[in-house]
């Protein structure tokens, strides 16, 4: 029958038994694992997943050595690629027996590739499209430029690719290659790489082990279209031959992907082996991918469980120290005895009253140069200016340093002078640990290029050590004084950030005592969370017994009421003012999953995370210092200034409460405790502020900054920053409430 006399019956066969459409299918019946990647993937590059944390923008706008350029996407595309083809290879090796009128076509794997690219070629779709919304509305950047970005992508994809089917096809053998030789007498040879990766077996069992799918078409051509070829005459064993041997290149792929996330991994610290993080998660996917495929071909039906079983294995061994992986807080001494951490010790320093009080009086010293510093005689006494800042990524850091240099310039006080005291948690204490850094180095803290150097990236870099280094490489150690300490994210972290703001974290925390006692810069108060119990520690290089003090109250009631423990008298004999300040700032920033928690050497061992958690804006830890040190405010200072940075609005949101479905109201409970968090904290901070009037007999004003932006407008919490984003940051000091708490500091500072 010619295709021109074909019934409508015999059509809509072919349309439905087209081998790229029941490729699809099988994909979603069958093969759920790679399905998850590609979800992932869709959901990422589409910004519906991720995108409050600017994950999305490592794919969209990938940079290089510094750089968004065409060779940033051609690695990107060149990585993508390489997914691509592994998802080819891992869904040949798991289902290619399934379809075996492929073993009888020239070049079969390739034939298979071109007829399973609906997945993929969707995905580039979406991609590209999203890319240059995103590039030409986040980033701001030029058609122009946006065109050879998507060039540049496209020609990596196609070049990996193209050097991927060139290899099959030298080295792959088809069954007409097979035909015609004689392998009776011959001893077959155990080919390593297939003993290592995939199981020896007689392929022709396989066959028998599920339904073969009906095919009637298939594409011999991007362009051209074939009816499927009846492979019936064909020994079951001669096609067994094909798919065997070509298993056995898939399997020297699969090593060679697993091979370079390790030697990537290995030279993470080249700038030229950095490649973009968007990149580095394709390579980790593919080699996930290809470890998929590896024990699909071994135990098939039981792969699911297996895996399961070995994340299970791995999850046991984790808890055996020889094989538990430790963050660790560079500069202290994690070889010495272990500082007890008891509610009995903890109990013994907060009852210490003599150490408090001496400290009371260094901090009264501390104030009394304070004083000195910002009053002359016959002048009106000085206000007392304590800075709040919020926890939010690059969004705060860079806020906080715009706020600051903004308040600096409307008045003819010198602001960093005025400040006492900081306190915050996360990406704001880093801005202000920046800004108070520069005046500390005798540079104008006006200067335009500080907020340059703040907003610049430190995602890319973590997001790369996640996903190529920290799951494999943890045999590389560096040096810290006589230290040696594990490489992780932590330290790329620290790295990244003294490379973006020119080295100025390298200090000790006790480099900072100085300094700070003789007023010269500000007071700063680190308060990162203790998981293990929730309490803050509290992190100064100057003894602060106490903010950590149990009240005298407290005693004659005989119960424990602290909730801090203060780090250098808790850890003294760990060498506590060694610490890396750049560490204290990442323990204070250490945000759920992108960083990891730090340990302390305790007995037991302590891990500390973002501060955020307890005191995001740290307004706790400055209404308690303000509360020891009322009577001396009252008496020497003309009142007292909060000024609050956050990266949020004050105004509590009101979620609307529509008709929910059943799964909503299930995490409903769950969903209202999580989502009203930072609610919770700002309704508590606003009564506590309302409370400490009572405490002064001098004026007492907070006034409130606050990031201009939300769901519509939304500015992401994360170690990224687009450029649109970085211009709403910037933005918001013109807004209208920023510009009356402007007039409203310069009033009072006047």
């Amino acid at each position: 029958m010619t295709p021109n006399n074909i019934t409508y019956k015999q059509r809509i066969k072919r349309i439905i038994f087209f081998f790229p459409v029941q490729l699809f299918w099988m994909h979603i019946k069958k093969t759920h694992l790679l399905l998850v990647f590609w979800g992932l993937l869709f959901a990422i590059v589409s910004r519906v997943f991720l995108a409050k944390f600017g994950i999305p923008s490592l794919f969209l706008y990938p940079e290089y050595l510094g750089q968004v350029d065409f060779t940033s996407h051609f690695l990107l595309g060149f990585s993508s690629g390489g997914f691509i083809i592994a998802f080819n290879i891992a869904s040949y090796i798991s289902n290619g027996f399934r379809f075996p009128f492929i073993a009888t076509l020239a070049k079969p794997f390739i034939k298979y590739t071109l007829n399973n690219s609906i997945i993929p070629l969707s995905f580039l779709s979406v991609y590209v499209y999203q890319l240059i919304q995103f590039q030409l509305n986040s980033e701001l950047e030029s058609l122009e430029h946006v065109s050879i970005n998507v060039l540049g992508f496209l020609m990596g994809n196609v070049f990996f690719i193209t050097l991927s089917l060139m290899y099959f096809l030298g080295t792959n053998k088809d069954i007409f290659k097979l035909i015609g030789k004689d392998s009776t007498n011959k001893k077959q040879v155990s080919n390593p790489v297939e003993g290592i990766l995939h199981k020896q077996e007689k392929w022709h069992k396989i066959f028998n082990q599920d339904r073969e799918w009906h095919i009637e078409t298939y594409l011999t051509s991007p362009l051209k279209i074939a009816l499927a070829r009846d492979g019936k005459h064909y020994k079951r064993t001669t096609l067994a031959k094909v798919f065997s041997q070509n298993h056995i290149n898939a399997s020297i792929f699969e090593i060679l992907v697993i091979a370079s996330v390790i030697i990537i991994g290995t030279f993470r610290e080249n700038s030229y082996f950095v490649i973009p993080a968007g990149a580095s998660i394709m390579l980790l996917f593919s080699m996930i991918t290809m470890v998929i495929s590896a024990v699909h071909s071994w135990v098939k039906g039981w792969s699911n469980a297996i895996l399961v079983g070995v994340i299970i294995a791995v999850n046991l061994l984790s808890q055996n120290d020889r094989f538990n992986y430790t963050n660790y807080a560079y500069g202290l001494n994690y070889n010495t005895e272990k500082a007890e951490y008891t509610n009995a010790k903890l109990r013994e320093l907060a009852n210490d009253d003599k150490k408090a009080l001496l400290d009371f009086k260094s901090g009264i010293s501390i104030l009394n140069n304070w004083r000195k510093r910002n009053f002359k005689k016959g002048t009106v006494k000085p206000k007392l200016i304590l800075v709040a800042t919020s926890g939010g990524g690059l969004r705060s850091a860079l806020w906080t340093c715009k706020a600051l240099q903004h308040i600096d310039s409307l008045t003819e006080v010198d602001l960093m002078n005025n400040i006492h005291l900081f306190t915050g948690s996360s990406g704001g204490m880093i801005g202000a640990a920046y800004m108070r850094e520069m005046y500390l180095q005798n540079e104008t803290i006006q200067a335009a290029s500080h907020l340059d150097n703040i907003s610049a990236d430190i995602l890319n870099p973590i997001a790369f050590s996640m996903a190529v280094s920290d799951p494999f490489i943890r045999f590389q150690d560096f040096n810290d004084g006589i230290f040696s300490y594990t490489k992780d994210r932590g330290y790329i972290f620290e790295e990244q950030l003294n490379q973006n703001l020119n080295q100025c974290f390298r200090k000790r925390l006790a480099d900072y005592s100085i300094p700070e006692y003789n007023a010269e810069i500000p007071m700063m108060f680190l308060s990162p969370t203790v998981a293990n119990d929730g309490r803050k520690i509290l992190i100064s290089p100057q003894d602060i017994g106490y903010m950590s003090n149990t009240s005298m109250k407290a005693k004659e009631n005989n119960f424990f009421s602290t909730d801090a423990v203060e780090f250098r008298n808790l850890l003294k004999n760990q060498m506590a003012d060694s610490l890396r300040f750049s560490s204290a700032l990442r323990m204070s920033a250490t945000f759920p999953y992108v960083m990891a928690n730090a340990s302390l050497p305790t007995e037991p061992s302590i891990e500390i995370m973002d501060a955020g958690v307890r005191d995001n804006t740290g307004i706790f830890v400055a209404l308690r210092y303000l509360h020891t040190f009322r009577n001396w405010i009252n008496t020497n200072t003309n009142g007292v200034i909060i000024l609050q940075i956050s990266d949020t609005p004050k105004d509590v949101k009101i979620n609307d409460s529509p008709t929910k479905s059943i799964f909503e109201n299930l995490k409903g409970p769950f969903g209202g405790f999580y989502g009203n968090w930072s609610n919770m904290q700002k309704l508590n901070q606003e009564e506590v502020i309302h409370y400490s009037n009572s405490w002064f007999d001098v004026p007492f004003d907070v006034v409130d900054l606050e990031l201009n932006h939300n769901k519509e407008n939304y500015i992401s919490l994360s170690w990224h920053l687009t450029q649109a984003e970085k211009r709403k940051v910037l933005n918001s000091i013109l807004s209208k409430q920023n510009k009356k708490a402007f007039s409203k500091i310069e009033n009072l500072l006047d």
